[in-house]
């Protein structure tokens, strides 16, 4: 399994396409117009981001990037058993409107199985949170492999998820299989550094 791992890591960060870098606000991405997603997205996570006296209500308005044409895939994503997957999370842009808007651009998302999208990536999102509290965490999340498509516009689905952060510094990086069994373990199961 360890080499397993391994060889994983070295495969996401050897293999992160040239794609198209859009910044926004608080994040970037770097779009992969013939994926129809981001290869990866950044950031940095700061306790401001979180400890805003009043949070935003979560307005799941997905819409396309108005920097990049031809990005609206809410057909794309309807019955597909797919998530839109937020690489740049809501909750992290809850205390600034303008992060708000840009967080439900498709330029941000992939798809993700429910119980990737909705348990253990939600879980290591909410450690990386917890982490940001007190201290800045930069913040690198992507994508590897396909298992096909979705939609008419062939939105790749990600064979797997990868996120990578650093503070103090540490490294942390895990990488999670695109599949409803990834709840078998704990999201820290799918640190591999």
């Amino acid at each position: 399994m360890k080499t397993l791992k391994l060889l994983l890591t070295l495969l996401i960060f050897a293999g992160i396409a040239t794609a198209q870098e859009v910044h926004h606000n608080d994040y970037i991405t770097y779009y992969n117009p013939v994926l129809h997603e981001p290869d990866s997205v950044h950031w940095l996570l700061t306790p401001a981001m979180l400890t805003c006296k009043v949070h935003l209500a979560r307005t799941n308005k997905f819409t396309a990037n108005p920097a990049i044409p031809n990005t609206k895939f809410n057909s794309d994503y309807e019955k597909s058993g797919y998530d839109q997957g937020h690489q740049f999370p809501a909750q992290d842009a809850s205390c600034n409107v303008t992060d708000e808007t840009e967080c439900f651009y498709f330029t941000n998302m992939v798809p993700q199985r429910p119980n990737l999208n909705r348990i253990t990536w939600k879980d290591l999102e909410v450690y990386t949170r917890k982490l940001a509290v007190t201290q800045i965490v930069s913040v690198t999340c992507g994508i590897k492999g396909s298992l096909g498509s979705i939609g008419k516009n062939k939105v790749v689905i990600p064979a797997y998820c990868w996120k990578r952060l650093q503070y103090s510094g540490k490294t942390e990086i895990y990488v999670m299989p695109n599949q409803d069994t990834v709840v078998r373990h704990l999201f820290t199961y799918y640190r591999v550094k």
